[in-house]
C-alpha cells in the first residue's frame, strides 16, 4: 500500500490496522516517524486466524502458577483437554516441543500448525533460544517437529496475547540489506514519475492471541521513505507449560514460518480466567 505524504493520511492507515480483522491494534506507523521529508510510506500487512484442530473447552480453563524467567509467579489461565489425548509430541535433550494443529477446510489447502518448544529448565529458554538461532530457524524446526502421535496424559498451555513493536532497520542491515538506506539507492522505478528516493527506517508490528479457539495473529511492517532426532516419550507424558516458551507458527508442507515468538516478557497473558 502506498500512502502519499499526508499526516491524516497516517492516522487512516492507523485507523484500518486496528478495526477488522486487525483488532487488537496492529497500527504500526509511531509518532514522530512520519516528517516533513517522508515523501510516501509502503505499508505490508499479514493476517492469520485459525481454529485448533482439537478443540480445548473453556470450561476446563483454570488459572495456575506460571513461572516467569526472572523468578516471580503469576497466575495465569492455563488452557487443557479435559481427558487424555493423542497428540503430536517430541521429547529431545533439553526440551520438548508440542504440535497444535490448525483446522483446515480441505485435503488441499494448505496446512498450518503451532509448534511450541518448551524448555527442561525453568530459566532454559535463553539456551534454547541459542540452539535454535545458532542455526537457520526453519532448519532446526524441521528437525525437531514431533512426526507422530503420543498419549499424552497431560497439556496445559497458558493463554496468552503478545504483542510487540520496533524499528527493524539495524537487524536488516547487519543482514546485509544496506543499499535501499543509502544515498545510492536508486528506487526511481517504483514510482510513475521516477521521482528518486531512499528508505530510511523500517518499523515492524506483531500481534499475537493464543486462547481456546485457537490463535488470532496479524503482523504490520511500515517503511519510512526520504529524499536433531527425537527420543522415545517415556510412558507417563506430560506438556505443562508453567514457565517460558518459544512458539512458531508454521505452514507444514514447505516449514515456511509465520510468525515466532516467546513468553519471556511479562505482559504476555490474559486477565485470568472468566
Amino acid at each position: 500500500m502506498l500512502v502519499a505524504h499526508q499526516w491524516c493520511a497516517i492516522n487512516r492507515q492507523n485507523w484500518c490496522a486496528t478495526s477488522r480483522p486487525f483488532s487488537n491494534s496492529v497500527a504500526a506507523v509511531p509518532r514522530g516517524a512520519v516528517h516533513r521529508n517522508t515523501h510516501l510510506v509502503l505499508a505490508n500487512a499479514i493476517y492469520f486466524r485459525g481454529k485448533w484442530e482439537v478443540p480445548l473447552y473453556k470450561s476446563s480453563t483454570k488459572d495456575r502458577p506460571f513461572h516467569r524467567h526472572d523468578g516471580t509467579v503469576v497466575d495465569v489461565p492455563f488452557m487443557t483437554n479435559h481427558r487424555k489425548y493423542y497428540h503430536y509430541m517430541a521429547v529431545h535433550d533439553g526440551f520438548k516441543v508440542l504440535k497444535l494443529p490448525y483446522e483446515s477446510s480441505t485435503a488441499y489447502t494448505q496446512r498450518h500448525c503451532m509448534c511450541i518448544f518448551l524448555p527442561d529448565a525453568r530459566d532454559g529458554l535463553a539456551g534454547l533460544l541459542d540452539k535454535i538461532t545458532s542455526s537457520s530457524p526453519a532448519g532446526f524446526l524441521c528437525e525437531h517437529l514431533p512426526t507422530r502421535r503420543v498419549k499424552v496424559d497431560q497439556v496445559l498451555v497458558p493463554r496468552f496475547e503478545l504483542s510487540f513493536s520496533s524499528s527493524v532497520t539495524a537487524v536488516l542491515k547487519d543482514l546485509g540489506l544496506r543499499l535501499p538506506f543509502s544515498h545510492r539507492a536508486d528506487l526511481s522505478e517504483m514510482l510513475d514519475d521516477g521521482f528518486e528516493f531512499r528508505v530510511q527506517d523500517v518499523f515492524q508490528k506483531a500481534v499475537i492471541e493464543v486462547n481456546e479457539d485457537g490463535t488470532k495473529a496479524a503482523a504490520l511492517i511500515f517503511y519510512d521513505v526520504t529524499a536433531k532426532s527425537s527420543q522415545y516419550p517415556p510412558e507417563e507424558v506430560l506438556f505443562v507449560a508453567d514457565h517460558p516458551f518459544a512458539y512458531f507458527i508454521v505452514e507444514e508442507e514447505s516449514h515456511v514460518i509465520l510468525f515466532t515468538g516467546h513468553t519471556g516478557r511479562k505482559k504476555a497473558f490474559s486477565p485470568g480466567s472468566q
